[in-house]
């Protein structure tokens, strides 16, 4: 490849990426503005929506590529074209599902409008929350150790026969650090009688001392008991940044008031979950019944 060529590649993906990155920062600094100068270009919806799909698709991307950069726990182990088709498609699917409902509140957009809203709000948000949840995994949580021993351990009992078999102990690292080096030893017929019945009374040893297969270990975070009401706050901020978001951009598509619309998302998604709730608990209630 010419120098030229190289030249050529590079200015294109600059160009590329301060067009998405201006279009980024407007439409999280001026929502309103953004999204009416995006349904009044006059350009055909067809058109539209292509810009939508574009800038919703650079957004999972991009996104993808900044969670492994900060090592956000669970995201995908490489950026690839296949999960970013995953995540457009549940966005597509989601704002779909959300259209009918607008409808029954007198929505005057039509489908089309409601995708190229929703792909526009959930895909700078999404990219804006993802350093927030790096912060929060690792100042909230802690790493919860399980250790499937598979082989014979003595663990109490109360009956010959129950005494000593597999063995699940779990433990958070972070405050047992010495014992996340140690193991329980195998039943031996030397140690068969003297051992206490109870787990934890147990001596512990170094799993380098023996001469056997160490237990099967999985480590999974969990949120500190004091934080939970923290995360908890996290989450219904999240869902009204998004309300709030959406709530102006379908007002510009649907010609109706944000305020309305806001209400609508805070309110009436949960009026709706309560509602199938006690719905599926009288169908339960009803096919027990008969």
């Amino acid at each position: 490849m010419s120098d030229f060529d190289i030249k050529k590649t590079a200015e294109t993906v600059a160009d590329f990426l301060s067009g998405y990155f201006e279009q980024f920062v407007l439409i999280l600094t001026k929502p309103r503005t953004t999204l009416s100068a995006e349904f009044s270009r006059g350009v055909q919806g067809k058109k539209r929506i292509q810009r939508a799909i574009i800038y919703a698709s650079s957004s999972i991307l991009v996104g993808i590529c900044l969670a492994r950069f900060i090592e956000l726990p669970k995201s995908p182990a490489e950026v690839n074209p296949q999960t970013a088709i995953a995540v457009l498609f549940i966005w597509i699917l989601s704002a779909t599902l959300l259209h009918p409902i607008l409808k029954l509140f007198r929505a005057k957009g039509n489908l089309q409008d409601t995708i190229i809203v929703f792909l526009f709000i959930i895909s700078t948000l999404h990219l804006l929350f993802i350093p927030i949840l790096t912060i929060l995994s690792r100042t909230i949580t802690e790493t919860q150790v399980t250790l499937t021993y598979e082989y014979v351990i003595y663990f109490g009992g109360s009956r010959e026969g129950e005494d000593w078999g597999p063995y699940v102990e779990t433990y958070v690292k972070e405050r047992e650090p010495e014992r996340d080096k140690t193991i329980l030893p195998p039943l031996s017929d030397s140690n068969a009688r003297d051992i206490p019945k109870n787990p934890e009374m147990r001596a512990r040893v170094d799993p380098s001392t023996l001469a056997i297969k160490a237990p099967k270990r999985t480590e999974a975070p969990i949120v500190r008991k004091e934080a939970q009401l923290f995360l908890l706050f996290f989450w219904v901020f999240y869902y009204l940044a998004n309300s709030t978001y959406l709530a102006i951009g379908l007002s510009i598509a649907h010609k109706q008031s944000p305020y309305y619309l806001f209400v609508l998302a805070v309110f009436g998604l949960p009026i709706l979950l309560g509602f199938m709730l006690i719905a599926s608990i009288l169908m339960g209630l009803f096919i027990q019944s008969h």
